[in-house]
Parts: C-alpha cells; sequence; structure tokens
C-alpha cells in the first residue's frame, strides 16, 4: 500500500498533477478525437462494471458446472472462419 501510494505522489509530481478543483483522476490530457466529457466518463465506469460482473458471472458458471466456460460457450472463442463447417453461420 506505501508502494502505490509514494507511486501515485510521483506521477502527480511528474505529470503536473497536483490537487487541484478540477482534477479527474485518469485524465493525463490525452484525448485525440476530443470525445471527453461527463457522459462519456459515466459510460465508462458502467462498461466497467458491466465487465466485471460478466466475469464474476464466468468463474460463477465454472464453479458450478465444474466445466470450463471455453468449453461450454466454444462459439465466442473460436475464430469465425471454423464455425462456418459447424453450421454456425
Amino acid at each position: 500500500a506505501l508502494a502505490v501510494y509514494a507511486e501515485s505522489l510521483y506521477l502527480d509530481l511528474q505529470l503536473g498533477l497536483e490537487r487541484r478543483s478540477d482534477y479527474v483522476p485518469g485524465m493525463l490530457g490525452f484525448d485525440p478525437l476530443g470525445q471527453d466529457s461527463p457522459l462519456m466518463r459515466e459510460a465508462e465506469i458502467l462498461n466497467g462494471r458491466v465487465a466485471m460482473v460478466a466475469v464474476v458471472l464466468y468463474a460463477a458458471e465454472e464453479a458450478i458446472f465444474s466445466e470450463p466456460i471455453v468449453r461450454e460457450t466454444a462459439i465466442f472463442f473460436e475464430p469465425i472462419w471454423t464455425l462456418q463447417g459447424q453450421g454456425w453461420l
């Protein structure tokens, strides 16, 4: 925990991100497409939360059925060109 705190202080000093009133975590000033807005930030947080829930559900499914998720839903883990002969496409 101490190393993480020290690294955060170092990054703040290196990037000139002292704790200002307009500071947003993760905002490093790189937005070449100009897509930064409060709506986009909220969408990114929501997408991250959905992804975390999906990973937990995959792990739960593997634990319940004692079968790797890759074997249960092989269509999601195979190259698309290998699925043509299996009747998926």
